[in-house]
């Protein structure tokens, strides 16, 4: 088994997984705790009951091989807020995102959020959003930009990664949050406009400055 060292103070891994392309065996199924395949059958529709299970058994893979065990001895739990950890393992976190079948996991020695999103979603009434959701001078910069709605997300995916690193998740307040000095409080805001097509990511964290690393899980064959 391929084992990874775990990233450095100021380094931060990012994995790009493309759960479309991703070589994920049949025996998902016998990796998954009883509380994700529960969580799994919850889904209405199969496609993306599929993309769930495909991307926690991916995030089992990698976790796996930074603590040096199987995907199935993973321990996974939920803060009170529901921000997905590592069970009594403090020297190793992680924050995961997904968009339309991309899949961006960060894994770090300190706390850490990230999101994900598709800046190409018709589905979204994002003006409605920005009215209720943004502070002043985030409402000047969709008025100034040419491309308006990529804005919107651009500022969504920042907002989202400082909300998943301190692990409280979509709160009250969001207007009150200041996107546009890439600083919330004491968090650092990092932009990754085209780690996948059409996608902006943000990673949040308390380093001004980390290092990223970036891997694919494709290089790797089958999981």
């Amino acid at each position: 088994m391929t084992e990874f060292v775990p990233p450095a103070a100021d380094v931060i891994h990012l994995w790009r997984f493309d759960l479309n392309q991703a070589n994920i065996p049949a025996k998902w199924e016998t990796v998954l705790s009883q509380a994700e395949l529960a969580r799994a059958e919850r889904f209405r529709f199969e496609h993306h009951r599929i993309e769930w299970v495909k991307g926690r058994y991916a995030l089992r893979w990698v976790l796996a091989r930074y603590l040096q065990t199987q995907p199935a001895a993973v321990q996974i739990v939920t803060s009170p807020f529901g921000k997905p950890l590592l069970e009594a393992n403090l020297n190793l976190h992680f924050n995961l995102s997904h968009s339309r079948g991309h899949w961006l996991l960060a894994v770090a020695k300190s706390p850490v959020g990230v999101d994900l999103e598709w800046w190409l979603r018709a589905d979204t009434d994002w003006k409605s959003l920005a009215s209720a959701y943004y502070c002043a001078a985030e409402k000047l910069a969709l008025t100034n930009s040419q491309s308006p709605a990529q804005t919107f997300f651009q500022i969504w995916s920042a907002k989202e990664a400082y909300l998943k690193a301190v692990g409280t998740g979509i709160v009250d307040g969001l207007a009150e949050l200041d996107t546009t000095q890439g600083k919330i409080d004491k968090w650092w805001l990092h932009s990754f406009p085209s780690i996948f097509p059409q996608c902006q990511a943000f990673v949040a964290t308390e380093n001004p400055t980390p290092q990223f690393t970036l891997n694919s899980l494709s290089e790797y064959g089958k999981l």
